[in-house]
Order: structure tokens, then sequence, then C-alpha cells
């Protein structure tokens, strides 16, 4: 039987945070002692000298405030500096790296590399995976070969094959180097080896059965998007479908990925008209009006990008303008993430009107939360959007941010 979305307040799997061990080495004992007892809150103030127009700065300021949660200071850390490396920013994000706390700064670390790798400056790229290589080796827990497979699959996405199996070997994890199915294939089907990529996916079998599904899934995406056989009609179209089959049985989130990701690629393969009827089939999954807003938001975004991306703008505003749909069913603390999500969404149909209102409506949301830690949670994603959506901050968008920095204390 098909997935589908989850009822009531269930989170998308992608919306999970992996969780780590406290990095000590990023604080002094005594920071963490008053830290830990009193929720005093030390952090470096966004001033009149910083680029406050820009949201990642603030955003980063928020993540770096929470002292009390070391697991979600290294969360919103890096998945702000990740997101600035994306949009350009380098020299930014290479000034602040050194701070984000705990295994995540790799995942920056690697960011960079693909980023520098992209510009063509191949010897700094490698600079960056060498120390997030360096890091994972220095790890004992799971985090370090989930690292090391991440350093593995960016070499292999830059064509460095050899160097990428050579940091897959160093993990003895079966789930991280079945997650590694996907470049694997790739590095056959650059080598021509088109019947040895499709025995590769099928053969796949030595983790849990779920991840072996979802690397195959992935895997048949990497195959279809592979010029290789995208050139081939009935190839691609295959592929996708493979993808898409093999989605079915695993959480709904990734089902939706499989779906979106394999309609741009059938679009880009000359079959529109099959994409439509697979984001059409999506769509009418997500529709349902007993699904959180939560929940649902990012699965709208996703949806309408899709049509944005099918030629059909009009269709993409109206589901999301839907998009609220389901907020009484989501708590007070998860209600500003909704807006976040749906920035983006209206900056690619063209509306920055509409996505500033959302921006402010999510602070006024996040401002009204009693704890702080739900607050900067908040703020950091809200900021994250406007950040990659290309939107810098107004002047009242800053004051709104500032008094919020200001309140930040206990209650955590």
């Amino acid at each position: 039987m098909r997935n589908s979305p989850s009822r009531g307040r269930g989170k998308p799997a992608a919306r999970e945070a992996w969780r780590t061990a406290f990095d000590y080495r990023r604080l002094g004992l005594g920071v963490m002692v008053w830290s830990a007892l009193f929720g005093i809150c030390a952090p470096a103030q966004v001033t009149d000298s910083e680029r406050v127009s820009d949201p990642f700065a603030w955003g980063f300021e928020f993540a770096t405030a929470l002292r009390t949660d070391e697991h979600d200071r290294g969360l919103t850390q890096a998945n702000t500096l990740i997101a600035a490396a994306q949009k350009g920013q380098l020299d930014w994000v290479t000034q602040r790296v050194e701070q984000v706390t705990g295994w995540r700064r790799g995942l920056v670390y690697v960011e960079l590399g693909r980023q520098f790798w992209a510009r063509g400056q191949k010897e700094e790229a490698r600079r960056w995976l060498q120390l997030a290589e360096g890091l994972g080796r220095q790890i004992q827990d799971w985090t370090g070969p989930r690292l090391l497979a991440t350093v593995s699959a960016a070499l292999v996405g830059m064509g460095e094959h050899e160097e990428g199996l050579r940091v897959a070997g160093l993990t003895e994890s079966p789930q991280e180097r079945t997650a590694l199915l996907p470049a694997g294939v790739v590095s056959l089907l650059d080598r021509g080896e088109v019947e040895k990529a499709w025995e590769a996916i099928e053969s796949a079998g030595e983790a849990h059965p779920m991840e072996i599904r979802m690397a195959q899934a992935r895997a048949y995406l990497a195959m279809a998007r592979h010029p290789t056989v995208r050139g081939d009609a009935e190839r691609c179209r295959k592929a996708v479908e493979r993808a898409v089959e093999t989605a079915k049985k695993l959480p709904f989130d990734i089902y939706l990925e499989v779906v979106t990701e394999g309609a741009g690629v059938l679009k880009d393969a000359g079959l529109s008209e099959v994409a439509r009827g697979l984001v059409s089939e999506l769509e009418a999954l997500i529709s349902r009006s007993d699904i959180a807003a939560d929940a649902r938001a990012p699965y709208v975004v996703r949806v309408a990008e899709v049509w944005q991306g099918l030629g059909e703008p009009g269709r993409a505003r109206q589901l999301l303008d839907t998009g609220l749909q389901g907020m009484e069913l989501t708590q007070d603390i998860d209600q500003p993430m909704v807006y976040a999500v749906l920035i983006g969404g209206y900056v690619r149909v063209g509306d920055e009107a509409e996505a500033r209102a959302r921006f402010r409506r999510g602070l006024e949301l996040a401002g009204e939360l009693i704890n702080s830690r739900p607050r900067v949670l908040a703020v950091v994603e809200l900021c994250r959007q406007m950040g990659l959506s290309g939107l810098s901050l107004r002047d009242e968008e800053q004051q709104l941010l500032r008094q919020l920095y200001e309140r930040l204390g206990p209650p955590w």
C-alpha cells in the first residue's frame, strides 16, 4: 500500500535532527557550568559593523546564543553556514566555521569543499575535505562514519572516484556503505557500464531493508539523471519508475523527494506529461485536511516548486496559498516553522511581498513563545529561509530581530 503523509502532528523525517554527544572542547568548563545551571546566555552581539541586512548573519548569532543545548546549537549553526556557502558567501562562512559545535562542523567543511570545487579552486576544496576526513577519523561514535560517508559521496560527486572509495573504506558501517550506492552507480555509468549499474542497484543487500530501499531509490534517480541514461527516454523513464516504485515502501518524505526529483528528470528528458501525472497524484495525497501544517507545508512548497518548473505557475501559487491548512493541528512552538518553509515558495513564484509577510508573521509567533530555545530555533530557520531565497533584511525586519535577540534568556 502506498505511503501517505502522517496524520495529526506527524513530522517529515527530514526535519528530525540527528543527535550527538556534547563537544566540550568548544566551551570553557566555567561557561558550561554556569550555562547548564542558570541558563545564562553570553552570545556575541550583532553590531552595526556586521552585515545586519544579511539574514544568515542574524541566524548565526541566534544559533550561537543557544548555550544551553549543544545539540541544537551545533545543528542550527551548521545549517546556517551550509546555506550561506550554497549562496556563495564562502569567505563569511570560513571565518565562522570553527565556532560550530560538534561533528556538524565537518559537514560545513564538506560543503565548503563542494563549493570551492565548483569554483575551480580544487586545492582549496581538497583542503576542506581533508579537514572533514580528519575530524571523521577522530570521532568514535556513529557520527564519525556518517561524516566519512559524506566526505566520500562529495568526492565521488566531484569525479574523484578512487579517493572517494578510499574514504568509504574507512568506515565499517554497513549502513554508511549502503548509502554510498548512488555514488557507486554514477561511477559505473561514467565508465559506460550501464548493465553493471543496474546489477549493482538490484543486488544491494548489506544493511537494514529500509536503508537498502532508500539507497536503491536514490541510485535509480542518480541513474536517470546521468547523461548516459537521460538521453534515452525509455531508459530514463524506466529508472524513474523503478525509483518511485521502490520509494512507495519508504517514509512519505522520502517518497515525496523521489517523486519530485523524478518529475524534474522526466521533464528534462522530454517526458513532461509523465512528470505531470506523477505530481498530480502526489498533490492529491498532500491535500487531505487531517495533516498538521508543520508536516504538510514542506510538501506543499516542494510540489509547488515542481509545478513551477513544469511551466504551471498558476497551479504552483494556488497550492502555496493552502500552505497554512492544518494550522489548528500544529503546536505553538512549531507554527513559526510553517511560515519559514513558505518563504522560499513565494519567492520562487515571484511574490516577494508575500514572502516577507510570512517572515514577519513567523517572527511575531516566535516572539510569543515563552521559552528562548524554541524561539531561537524558529528565528534561525526563518532567517535561513530568507537567506536561501536571496532576500536582504529591511530596517523594520532587523528591528524585530533585535527585539527578539535582546529578550533571550531564562527560561530556555
